[in-house]
């Protein structure tokens, strides 16, 4: 899912609400995590396919622009994906 210009400063907010950028734990960096412009999603393994009916959990990507660690957090979590529809909260696409 691209996310708009709105939709990356409102998950940018609540990535910053929920927690407060700190040291990368693999190289100690200093800078802040890169936040990927897309959700992407998470699902059950299951031998490479795709099986329908399966939970997705939808995924905001963080990575550390000096080493690559990645984070991945959960977006319903966060607030900016809706559980029911799974579109973005506020009745943005």
């Amino acid at each position: 899912m691209q996310l708009n210009e709105q939709q990356k400063q409102k998950l940018h907010e609540k990535l910053n609400e929920k927690w407060h950028f700190a040291l990368c734990p693999v190289c100690q960096s200093a800078k802040d995590y890169q936040i990927h412009e897309r959700i992407y999603e998470l699902r059950e393994y299951n031998r490479g396919s795709l099986v329908g009916g399966v939970p997705i959990i939808p995924l905001a990507v963080l990575s550390c622009p000096d080493c690559g660690n990645t984070l991945m957090m959960n977006a319903i979590a966060l607030g900016v994906i809706d559980p029911t529809h799974g579109g973005w909260i506020d009745g943005e696409s």
